[in-house]
């Protein structure tokens, strides 16, 4: 059974459904969508399932640098700048606001958000807040959790 929010609990995406499609589709128009979906429904069904099994063993063993490491191998720098540092940037105001609220927010984010000198993490502590948890790049020190349980960020001001 899948997991759902409590019915008091407030949910808030950082990326509208319609904006994810954007960057999916990228330079598609009415005249070669269908070209460009199957294109990247053959580069796909090609795709080795080892880059994902490399993420999961990073995740779980938190280690950010592997993280950082594997999100990008197989990324163009167009596509990391797209899909990663700058809607990573337009996270940053929102995050903010959501901490000048007097609730408790989880945000979950993709591992590949949270590693790297423009990941969450980084942007927050660049923006003056204290951010506890594994991360790597920037001014953080690597910290390794103990647990899988430990590998989440806590934001302070």
């Amino acid at each position: 059974m899948p997991w759902r929010a409590p019915a008091a609990c407030a949910t808030y995406a950082p990326s509208t459904h319609e904006f994810q499609l954007h960057l999916i589709k990228g330079k598609a128009d009415t005249k070669n969508e269908l070209a460009l979906l199957r294109d990247a429904m053959k580069r796909a069904a090609n795709k080795p399932l080892l880059p994902f099994k490399k993420l999961l063993d990073a995740w779980e063993n938190g280690d950010p640098a592997a993280i950082a490491a594997v999100s990008v191998a197989t990324m163009s720098p167009e596509e990391k700048k797209s899909y990663l540092d700058d809607r990573n940037q337009s996270w940053i105001p929102k995050i903010e606001k959501m901490l000048k609220e007097k609730r408790t927010f989880l945000i979950t984010v993709g591992a590949a958000h949270l590693a790297g000198p423009n990941g969450v993490p980084n942007l927050l502590r660049q923006a003056g807040y204290k951010v506890d948890g594994p991360d790597v790049g920037g001014e953080a020190a690597v910290t390794k959790p103990s647990s899988k349980s430990q590998a989440v960020a806590r934001i302070v001001k």
